[in-house]
């Protein structure tokens, strides 16, 4: 949320700097990142909860079944972008024994949405504040060799 606020503050600097292409790239990709972390979450249950009332397969209109369409295109198309990149790194460390692990995934990314509330709450009171990750406390176990 910082990087973006603080690209944000000079978008026309970083569309000299980096180029409309990249500097578009930058943009869609803080500002998707921080908006899919924040609003995740509640806009699936609030389809959750349109689907358990019925009201999300009601047959309108054409264009609402378009909507509904292309909404289930975008969760598909979600969980394979979130999958995805996972199985392949999985394999590439030689580790698929970790992907029984996956069905965790959705646990973890509300895990990531709830720290996105409390990073947006924390950066609201306090800006200059930063609640920052102290690192090396954990023994460094030795890396696993790959095959």
């Amino acid at each position: 949320m910082v990087t973006l606020l603080v690209h944000g503050r000079q978008p026309r600097r970083l569309f000299v700097e980096l180029g409309w292409r990249a500097g578009l790239s930058v943009a869609v990709s803080l500002a998707g990142t921080v908006l899919s972390c924040l609003l995740g979450p509640p806009l699936l249950v609030a389809v959750a909860v349109q689907s358990w009332r019925g009201v999300l397969f009601r047959a309108e209109t054409p264009l609402w079944w378009l909507f509904v369409a292309a909404s289930g295109a975008l969760l598909a198309g979600g969980v394979a972008a979130a999958l995805w990149p996972v199985l392949l790194g999985l394999r590439r460390m030689g580790r698929l024994d970790l992907a029984a692990w996956l069905p965790t995934l959705p646990l973890y990314l509300l895990f990531v949405s709830a720290a996105s509330w409390r990073g947006l709450f924390e950066l609201w009171r306090d800006p200059q504040a930063w609640n920052k990750t102290e690192h090396g406390l954990a023994r460094h176990r030795a890396a696993r060799p790959r095959p």
